[in-house]
């Protein structure tokens, strides 16, 4: 029962609506028995300073972030931590004792998590990453970080991919090499590339499949893993074509449910229950057709 000792919990974003952070933490505090409500807030760009305010006036407990503030919170808060920094963008705000706002990543973190838990090692294997956005960004450190030999990454907008794979070098990182995003750059690349990051929203609903087509998928053989971002639909075609032959999936709610239990051990210091979280992604995704937010 919600009372005046309640602890108050939110996310930030435009749109919100579909935003899956309320209904994971929501059932966590139930399961849990935790005094506690995680609510959801739609802000207009041009408030998002008098936003965080508020939350800061209210003794907001912690706060996830999520598009299009990733970038913009930054000067908002008092410190960001050391992975938070490299990344340069922020997907969650905890509150600390004296109440200052310490801004977090977990993004790249819920992915390798994600694919550990398929029974796949990263250290010493290339991975082959589509994308290079802000999303992208955090997995690419979080995938050199475990220990990958190579980050091979592939991208439409050369100039984006070079800044980024530059941020990445910055931080000691010299295994990284850019591609193009045409068919026959992936062609001859991912014949020895045993793991293959879809970090675009290619393949979410409404948007186009064009990176099916770079992927000579006939002549590919052996363990490999492919993975989504995209959490609509829950099995993108990037994905079906990938069971279809059996290789191993890691898909955008596999992810999600991962960045969530980071989210909630820096949050509370403790490990969530994944299998109360997929519970409630399963469940909420299912009674709205299967439209969710990745955060």
């Amino acid at each position: 029962m919600i009372s005046g000792k309640t602890k108050m919990y939110a996310i930030l974003g435009k749109p919100i609506a579909q935003a899956l952070s309320p209904i994971v933490f929501n059932a966590m505090f139930e399961h849990l028995g935790e005094d506690a409500v995680f609510l959801g807030f739609d802000v207009e760009p041009d408030n998002l300073e008098a936003a965080v305010a508020g939350l800061r006036a209210l003794k907001c407990s912690g706060f996830v972030v999520t598009m299009p503030f990733k970038i913009d919170i930054i000067p908002l808060l008092d410190r960001i931590d050391e992975q938070a920094l490299r990344f340069g963008a922020v997907n969650l705000v905890k509150v600390d004792s004296d109440g200052s706002l310490v801004g977090h990543n977990t993004d790249g973190e819920g992915l390798v998590r994600a694919i550990n838990a398929k029974g796949v090692e990263l250290a010493k294997k290339p991975v082959l990453l589509i994308g290079a956005g802000g999303v992208a960004r955090s997995i690419g450190f979080s995938l050199l970080e475990a220990g990958i030999e190579e980050l091979v990454v592939c991208n439409i907008d050369e100039a984006e991919a070079q800044d980024m794979i530059e941020g990445l070098h910055s931080c000691g990182h010299a295994n990284i090499r850019f591609i193009p995003f045409d068919e026959t750059a992936v062609a001859s690349e991912i014949l020895a590339t045993p793991i293959i990051i879809n970090a675009t929203s290619l393949g979410m609903h409404g948007m186009p499949n064009t990176h099916l087509s770079l992927i000579p998928w006939e002549k590919l053989d052996g363990v490999r893993l492919f993975a989504d971002v995209v959490l609509d639909p829950p099995i993108t075609s990037f994905l079906g074509e990938a069971i279809a032959r059996s290789f191993i999936t890691v898909g955008g709610r596999d992810m999600f449910v991962q960045q969530a239990l980071c989210a909630f051990k820096i949050l509370f210091g403790k490990e969530g229950l994944e299998h109360v979280m997929h519970q409630a992604t399963h469940t909420w995704l299912a009674n709205k057709g299967g439209k969710g937010e990745m955060q």
